[in-house]
């Protein structure tokens, strides 16, 4: 039985090259064949720099010939045997002579963040975060099997001895190779790294069988001079708001498409509206009263709503509601971190993890706010699961009713009432944070303030405005990754906002800060927007309303 390894190659992992032959030879691979449907010489100039001649065939097309088994795989994958003290040709061996095909499990191997190096050494430990998550950061995790193939049906057969390991995100210098300068690579290759800490604690499996393969020495993040480092930092935080601002540019696209549809579907209605005037005046009239008619109870049912939410909302300030889970010690110095929760039910293990996670000389408190009743067995059991680690508490309440983001307030209130002093985060259940969040936030904290990630410098409405440094004064400030000082809801008269405007709390928030003196200014932490979230906003549906409440918090300055 002969084996061949079919590698998929690309600039990106040509200095894996001769590692990789020297294991698969090692492993009892008789053939390696590399593909470069390119067919660069300067690619090929590179790999035959690196290897003896002869020791592999570099073709731009290849198809199987003979009876061996072929192997697929990419720069960076590396096949093994499961049990790692069997070579991958006697775990082939040991399958039925009547299979054909198996299709194998690829397993990244994960650690600590490096500048450059090939992370042999490095990356050590079995990533089993979820794709899902993975993907939202940009770290690659497709095809999640590669197939090993000879003669015979192409069906594939169960197996349990073959796996795949790869190297995918080794360092800084191969991210940005591989992504082709893409200008989002550092953000997410430093987003997706785990740090050392995250390895003790998350339960990363050890896999160090790729340890002792040839390559050049890694440069840690850490190693480099410090102007580099705090190049870095400015570059990933000028990406990250680069995300933003295209996400932002993406979203108002959208809204000038519906906003298109919904006026041609206008005109359509009203060319049918004079149609039928002309052939019957008297339906005409009829038609437009009962379309009045369903308008003004559609406008009366939305208040009702309104109303009620307002209602439920001055019911929690004078009568708190207990916790339904209670995790660890609610401590009086705990920072408390105030979440929402609404229709995002599978972000809550990862939003629990990312926190547990930060790196702060104060405790934390995690205080989570379920809108969404019909999520509240699935969030107690994902609790009952969850590591505290550096989290002193985690409390989930359930609204009554869903109301809205007005709810971190509701609960600011209350700790304030409980004597709570001092700051007070907030956090979006869309958003990814870096280990450094909390910490970050604290540095900027002052009394009498809101920093927050989310806001900018307003022109005459919500939607005109511009984008404004770390440390610069806003005129608006989104909740979504903000701390403040929690003395803002102090005030009996901070919940006597209209109902109209009661789920946008951001801007009263800005306005209550501003209109008492506060310093309203920007952070510098680093927050990711899980752009696949996006759906779920709850503000998809009040976008017109944002420019009808800023007139509102600005009438007096006209």
């Amino acid at each position: 039985m002969g084996i061949t390894l079919a590698v998929h190659v690309s600039p990106a992992d040509v200095d894996l090259i001769a590692a990789t032959v020297d294991h698969h030879r090692a492993q009892g691979v008789d053939r390696v064949v590399l593909i470069d449907p390119a067919d660069d010489p300067a690619l090929r100039s590179a790999i035959e720099s690196r290897l003896a001649p002869g020791a592999v065939e570099l073709v731009a097309a290849w198809a199987p010939d003979g009876d061996d088994w072929v192997l697929d795989a990419a720069g960076g994958e590396f096949w093994v045997a499961a049990d790692p003290s069997t070579r991958l040709v006697e775990a082939l061996r040991a399958l039925d002579r009547t299979v054909a095909r198996i299709d194998v499990p690829v397993t990244g191997l994960t650690g600590p963040a490096a500048a450059s190096g090939a992370g042999f050494d490095r990356l050590i430990h079995r990533d089993a975060r979820d794709p899902d998550r993975l993907r939202s950061i940009g770290v690659p995790v497709d095809p999640v099997t590669r197939t090993a193939r000879r003669p015979g049906p192409d069906v594939p057969a169960e197996q349990s001895t073959v796996e795949v390991l790869r190297l995918g995100s080794r360092s800084l210098a191969q991210r940005l190779a591989a992504s082709g300068g893409d200008p989002l690579a550092t953000a997410r290759y430093l987003a997706g790294t785990p740090t050392a800490g995250e390895l003790e604690s998350a339960g990363f499996a050890l896999d160090d069988r790729l340890r002792d393969l040839r390559a050049a020495a890694d440069t840690p993040i850490d190693a480099l001079p410090a102007v580099e480092r705090e190049a870095l930092r400015v570059a990933v935080a000028e990406q990250l708001s680069l995300a933003g601002r295209l996400a932002h540019a993406e979203r108002r696209a959208e809204a000038a498409e519906a906003a298109l549809a919904a006026q041609r579907s206008r005109r359509v209605v009203r060319v049918a509206d004079r149609a039928g005037a002309a052939v019957n005046g008297v339906a005409g009239r009829i038609a437009r009263t009962a379309g009045s008619v369903r308008d003004d109870r559609d406008r009366r049912r939305v208040a009702h709503a309104e109303a009620r939410r307002a209602r439920t909302v001055h019911d929690l300030i004078a009568a708190p509601i207990q916790p339904l889970v209670t995790l660890g010690e609610v401590t009086e110095d705990a920072v408390p971190i105030v979440m929402c929760l609404y229709k995002r039910p599978a972000r809550l293990p990862e939003i629990v993890r990312m926190l547990a996670l930060q790196k702060t000389d104060r405790p934390i408190r995690l205080i989570l706010w379920n809108n969404h009743a019909a999520n509240t067995e699935l969030y107690r059991r994902v609790l009952e699961d969850a590591r505290l680690v550096n989290l002193a508490s985690i409390e989930l309440y359930e609204s009554p009713s869903n109301i809205g983001g007005i709810a971190r307030f509701v609960v600011a209130h209350w700790l304030w009432q409980a004597g709570v002093r001092g700051p007070f985060v907030m956090l979006d259940d869309d958003q990814d944070v870096m280990p450094d969040f909390v910490a970050t936030l604290l540095s900027e904290y002052r009394p009498h303030s809101v920093t927050a990630w989310w806001g900018f410098a307003n022109h005459g409405s919500h939607w005109q405005r511009s984008e404004v440094a770390a440390g610069e004064a806003l005129d608006y400030a989104g909740t979504g990754g903000t701390i403040a000082d929690i003395e803002l809801v102090s005030e009996p008269g901070y919940f006597d906002l209209p109902a109209r405007f009661l789920m946008l709390e951001d801007q009263w928030m800005t306005s209550r800060a501003l209109r008492h003196g506060w310093q309203v200014r920007k952070s510098a932490v680093l927050i990711g927007q899980v752009m696949a979230e996006e759906s779920g906003n709850q503000y998809h549906g009040l976008r017109d309303r944002k420019d009808e409440f800023y007139d509102y918090l600005h009438q007096d300055a006209e």
